[in-house]
């Protein structure tokens, strides 16, 4: 099952996994610098509850969406051999049944 998963189909997720963790991090980086909470490890839960909802929901989204459509984009397509189309003959261009 997992072998008909396209390479770009992981790639988005990976991208999205990703976002996450960038998110979360600017989150926190926000918390420290904008709303001043403190710099140190004890402090980091407060740092990202001091960013307010709506902000953290916008930061959430577009890192999160723009890392899945980075990574869907940067990836190959998977070769599928039973996808791929014959070309044209004469036969097939000119309308005539074989």
């Amino acid at each position: 099952m997992l072998h008909n998963i396209e390479a770009k189909v992981y790639a988005a997720a990976v991208g999205t996994g990703t976002g996450a963790i960038v998110a979360a991090f600017i989150t926190w980086i926000l918390g420290v610098t904008v709303w001043g909470a403190g710099f140190d490890a004890t402090s980091a839960t407060d740092a990202i509850a001091a960013v307010p909802g709506p902000v953290v929901g916008v930061i959430g989204l577009a890192i999160t969406v723009g890392g899945s459509f980075l990574g869907g984009y940067a990836a190959d397509h998977t070769t599928r051999p039973d996808l791929e189309q014959q070309p044209p003959t004469l036969d097939t261009v000119a309308g005539v049944d074989a």
